[in-house]
């Protein structure tokens, strides 16, 4: 491996046994990725584990400190002349990359057990720089690969390979990558239909988030529309990591250019499914569901204003459950943290269905009664979403909500029963 004197000690990896990587400054690169280039060979051809992680680590920041020089240029203030070492690199290095994209678990590590990367995540990770750095220069590279595997029936190959599209479709202008979309997208979707690897399925979900993202032409076209529909569908009913890449796919889709029309039909099961997951323990899921709920109901038209108060009382009525299960004595750290999540969220989406409403909320005084509780008994990190669901009842207006925070920010450690006579 290459080391030079006077490097900046440098990590991709999190936690505490994270590999330290250790890179010259851009300007006196030239050498170092002389000698990387030959540790990525040697890598290539069945290097240790160690050397491989190593290696593609090193990449990552090059790759990095590369697309700060380009953004200089850009901007006309140049530091560092781009010397293109990712573009000259990139037969080998993606090469390289995606070899180790096939190296993944089939059961994904548990959030607590995330502590270092493995060698097939350092690569995605990688490989994603790298894309930032080349956008479409780096499509000849992984275009091939993504062709000949995404439809393979090793899983492995499969899921690199979508991987890989998934990410091809974020670092790309939205206008390129016509050829074999919509094959590619129904291939993604026969994925998530057959394939019982959890992995694949989160892999896929994450992707068709892209193309709800980046290409709303696919996803509109023919019977693409409905079999998106039905992955989402899916995904609810999936563990926990597929569900919050199934969230994620409707937050894009929703935020998106989409005629909003074309989800009028599907508004019973979103909100359905939106709701219960914004109850469930997992951060991640109950987090984006509840932001995904909030723009979801931000386009709900006034004709559909029952849709809107089913939704205000089913949300009002998880929300006081939460309140009652964090009162309960003899709770472990593990289950206040799991209610504080579930309290949180839940009034966070509270908050946003009654500024959608107004003054036209639903058992007006339940709604009130319950927010009072949450701010009164609740997990403090609910307390500022229930004054500005308290702030909409009362006001009746949607400006409440940004007042409402900035008189919380200001509040800072007032208690919360002083806040809302404020508020009030």
């Amino acid at each position: 491996g290459a080391h030079k004197e006077g490097t900046e000690a440098l990590t991709m990896a999190s936690g505490a046994d994270a590999m330290e990587v250790e890179i010259p400054p851009y300007a006196d690169l030239g050498d170092f990725v002389k000698d990387l280039e030959k540790d990525t060979r040697k890598a290539l051809e069945g290097g240790d584990e160690e050397l491989t992680k190593r290696v593609i680590e090193q990449w990552n920041q090059i790759a990095e400190s590369e697309y700060d020089v380009k953004i200089d240029e850009m901007e006309d203030c140049k530091k560092d002349v781009n010397r293109h070492y990712i573009k000259n690199a990139a037969p080998n290095l993606v090469k390289f990359l995606l070899e180790n994209m096939m190296k993944q678990n089939e059961v994904p590590k548990a959030n607590d057990e995330a502590a270092s990367l493995s060698v097939a995540e350092a690569a995605e990770i990688c490989l994603h720089e790298v894309g930032i750095c080349l956008e479409e220069d780096v499509i000849p590279h992984v275009w091939p690969f993504i062709r000949s595997n995404i439809r393979s029936t090793n899983w492995r190959r499969s899921c690199a390979a979508v991987v890989a599209l998934g990410a091809t479709l974020e670092f790309t202008k939205s206008n390129t990558l016509c050829e074999d979309l919509g094959e590619l997208f129904q291939s993604v979707v026969g994925l998530i239909e057959s394939n019982h690897a959890t992995i694949v399925k989160e892999s896929s979900l994450f992707c068709l988030g892209k193309f709800c993202q980046r290409r709303l032409d696919v996803v509109k076209t023919g019977k693409n529309f409905p079999k998106l529909m039905t992955s989402i569908q899916r995904s609810f009913s999936e563990d926990a990591k597929s569900k919050a890449q199934g969230i994620s796919a409707i937050q894009n889709l929703v935020e998106s250019t989409l005629e909003f029309s074309i989800l009028l039909p599907h508004l019973p099961w979103l909100i359905d499914g939106l709701i219960k997951a914004v109850s469930t323990s997992n951060k991640e899921v109950s987090g984006g569901a509840s932001e995904a709920l909030g723009a979801l109901l931000g386009k709900v038209p006034p004709s559909r204003h029952l849709l809107l108060e089913t939704t205000v009382r089913e949300l009002r009525k998880r929300l006081q459950a939460a309140v009652e299960r964090g009162c309960e004595r003899g709770l472990s750290k593990e289950q206040e943290r799991d209610i504080n999540c579930s309290q949180e969220n839940l009034t966070a989406a509270l908050a946003g269905a009654l500024v959608r409403l107004g003054a036209q909320v639903p058992e007006v005084w339940d709604c009130f009664i319950v927010l009072k509780d949450v701010i009164k008994r609740g997990m403090p990190g609910a307390h500022s979403d229930a004054i500005i669901a308290i702030g909409s009842i009362v006001t009746g207006e949607k400006q409440m909500r940004e007042s409402s925070r900035t008189l919380f920010a200001l509040c800072g450690r007032l208690e919360s029963s002083i806040i809302l006579l404020l508020v009030l």
